[in-house]
């Protein structure tokens, strides 16, 4: 068979990817025969995109060159990309998304099969929440060019998705995204194309794009006049260009109408009410049922009181920001998962200035700060959640005199009580979600169920999200410890203050090796520990699976496996596993180090949970394999065989654990790949970028270096 001659450029839009380029480009390693060079297009971004890129480059054999720009959208990204794209093929593909293997292929066979066609067009995937959701295929395609628009504009066919399709570079030299339009300006594109040449399709997926609600929910309110303006002259050109205006007004009303929907849920009714002006002078939906539904909303929206708007964060003349960080519990010194992930905001915070973490319920210890973060309770004495905040109401106003805050970071909902009284007291409230606790409830009820009425008729979930509700109320901004949280929390509440993610950083993160050490041959079996709340409900069925389960098939290969099971306040049915053969529990365990130092892969078969999972992270930090199911691993935007194994029934953890503690090289490579990566997304330069950013703070200053090209890796001849 013939080799390939490279034929395609493919250009990637980026800012702020980190989280995201590594798979992306991972994604590329089985079209490397076809693809003669990858642009990354960096905006301006604040993290390490690009260094994370250049790695992954190397490491796949991909001919990498980074154009440094600093324009502020993916359109004109993509055009400066273009503009320096070197082959005779085209492919354009977001930083969050994933080719699948062969993808980029298919299409360029599809091209190179039919030479009529100017663009191949395949079959994409939608991910939410990272799994699987709907595939939609390239149907409705003929050989009528002027049709192929029409019926594309009016949405008869699916939406393009970027990276689901390539072109030839001699048709789109002289067309470009729309840099005033937002909105839309990947359909001016692939509709400009359309008019002027043939399509060709691939049935089978290309591609795998992550759908983030929130992200969409804010491009579509963040200035809605402007926006659509900008789209509506776009759509202008283009039924110029493709001479179809009367398919560039329908998509206009369109546009118009899916921006109105947003306002209407952030109940912004005067902006909606403006946008459906629009939408009605067009005649097809003038008389629609929706236009109807959507006034009405507006009208019966308009007697209740209008939605607070989020207040912008101060800033002190003498560059300080004064930060205080409410919880539940004493957060000083940090014990649990939730003391964790207080403490390490407390601490990103403190680069801006001081910094009071204060507790309802009383200090459990004293232990030495760093200077200028002060500790303190509120609650004088030990009492349950709801008596401690209770007496904290009473408390706190004098604590937000004394200390004159710019904003009050607010741990989770249980506090929703405390909400009302704080908004009036601080220029800016922050709500930190650990969790969608709504939505974890809910999951939490299928792997567990409560045996009551309550819980039958779902009302306990019901409840939380009504405290949820309450909170965002009175918050300026939210905050959510992953990209999977911020659509939860969108699709359940719709909230109209900004979404930021500030994820969990890796615990203790002061004993962690910085370099890992070898390890010494793997005789016997293997040391695999579940480390985490014992008490936790969805914690007692994963390690009854270990115990009962998976272990049992371990031992039938690998007879000398331990199972260690270490944690606080075990459950009934953790401690009956104690005289379980192989089996040893520690409850509350004084030393985490110690437990990881040995061991040697660490299982987590959950069923349920939510936000991210510090026990993981710390795990992999230290360079410890992990075995483990998708919804353990939900919020991590990790690779699986990658950065870790996935697994799901008993018989898939207990075969994986058996091959790779039979495999030295992988176990090897598995565990330093997980270190390096968990140290980069989650350690302590992370976290301090994204309290910055949750504050609402100016980024730090960046020096742009527009139109500075560098190759990296194969380079690019």
């Amino acid at each position: 068979m013939a080799r390939r001659e490279p034929a395609v450029s493919v250009i990637i839009p980026a800012r702020d990817a980190e989280a995201s380029i590594g798979g992306t480009l991972r994604s590329l390693t089985a079209d490397t025969a076809v693809i003669g060079e990858v642009i990354l297009v960096d905006d301006a971004s604040q993290d390490d995109t690009v260094e994370l890129a250049r790695d992954a480059a190397r490491t796949h054999g991909l001919p990498l060159s980074v154009l440094k720009v600093a324009v502020s959208g993916a359109g004109a990204a993509r055009n400066a990309g273009l503009a320096a794209a070197r082959f005779p093929f085209i492919h354009f593909l977001d930083a969050d998304d994933r080719m699948e293997p062969g993808g980029i292929s298919a299409l360029h066979q599809a091209l190179v099969s039919d030479p009529s066609a100017g663009i191949a067009i395949g079959a994409h995937i939608r991910r939410t929440e990272g799994r699987p959701d709907k595939l939609k295929s390239p149907n409705g395609y003929g050989s009528d060019h002027r049709r192929n628009v029409h019926d594309y504009l009016l949405g008869r066919m699916w939406p393009i998705a970027m990276g689901s399709a390539l072109c030839r570079r001699e048709q789109v030299d002289d067309i470009v995204f729309p840099k005033d339009a937002a909105l839309d300006e990947d359909t001016c594109f692939w509709a400009q194309l359309m008019a002027r040449t043939g399509v060709a399709t691939v049935q089978h997926t290309v591609l795998a794009y992550a759908l983030n609600e929130a992200r969409m929910a804010r491009r579509y309110s963040a200035a809605p006049r402007r926006t659509f303006m900008g789209v509506a002259r776009a759509l202008s050109r283009l039924g110029d260009a493709v001479d179809d205006r009367e398919a560039s007004q329908w998509r206009k009303a369109w546009v118009a109408l899916r921006i109105a929907r947003q306002l209407i849920y952030e109940r912004r009714f005067d902006e909606a009410r403006f946008m459906l002006r629009a939408v009605a002078a067009h005649p097809a939906f003038a008389r629609s049922r929706r236009l109807a539904r959507y006034r009405v909303e507006i009208a019966l929206g308009s007697f209740r009181p209008p939605a607070r708007r989020p207040r912008p964060v101060p800033i002190s003349p003498a560059g300080t920001f004064r930060t205080l960080v409410l919880t539940v519990d004493a957060a000083w010194p940090p014990v649990s998962g939730a003391d964790l992930r207080n403490a390490q905001n407390a601490l990103a915070a403190l680069a801006h200035g001081p910094v009071l973490l204060a507790s309802v319920r009383p200090l459990i210890s004293a232990a030495p700060t760093p200077p200028g973060l002060a500790v303190t309770s509120i609650a004088e004495r030990d009492a349950d959640v709801r008596a401690s905040i209770a007496e904290a109401a009473d408390g706190i106003g004098q604590r937000v005199h004394d200390f004159r805050p710019d904003a009050i970071i607010v741990e989770g909902v249980h506090l929703s009580a405390l909400m009302p009284h704080l908004y009036a007291l601080a220029p800016v409230v922050i709500l930190d979600m650990h969790n969608v606790e709504s939505h974890l409830s809910a999951q939490v009820a299928r792997v567990a169920p409560r045996r009551s009425l309550k819980g039958l008729l779902g009302l306990h979930e019901r409840a939380i999200w009504r405290r949820e509700r309450q909170a965002l109320r009175h918050a300026d901004r939210v905050w959510v410890c992953s990209e999977a949280d911020a659509s939860r929390l969108y699709r359940s509440h719709h909230p109209s203050l900004p979404i930021d993610v500030v994820p969990n950083g890796v615990p203790r993160l002061d004993s962690v090796p910085r370099h890992l050490p070898a390890i010494d041959g793997q005789a016997g079996g293997p040391t695999i520990l579940f480390l985490g709340h014992l008490g936790y409900r969805p914690n007692i069925p994963a390690a009854r699976r270990l115990a009962l389960g998976i272990l049992p098939i371990v031992c039938a290969s690998l007879p000398s496996t331990q199972l260690v099971l270490a944690g606080r306040s075990p459950h009934r049915r953790i401690t009956e596993l104690a005289d379980t053969a192989g089996v040893r529990l520690i409850a509350d365990p004084p030393d985490a180090a110690a437990l990881l130092r040995e061991a040697d892969i660490v299982a987590v078969p959950l069923e349920a949970g939510g936000g991210t999972r510090l026990k993981i992270l710390e795990a992999m930090a230290w360079g410890l394999p992990v075995v483990a199911s998708p919804i353990a691993m939900d919020g991590l935007a990790l690779d699986a065989d990658i950065d870790f194994v996935s697994a799901l029934s008993d018989a898939d953890f207990a075969r994986e654990i058996i091959a790779l503690w039979s495999d030295r090289e992988r176990f090897e490579a598995l565990r330093r790949q997980a270190h390096e990566t968990v140290m980069r997304r989650f350690g302590t330069r992370a976290v301090e970028r994204a309290v910055r950013q949750g504050l609402g703070l100016p980024p730090q200053p960046t020096v742009p270096q527009t139109g500075a090209k560098a190759a990296i890796g194969l380079g690019t001849g």
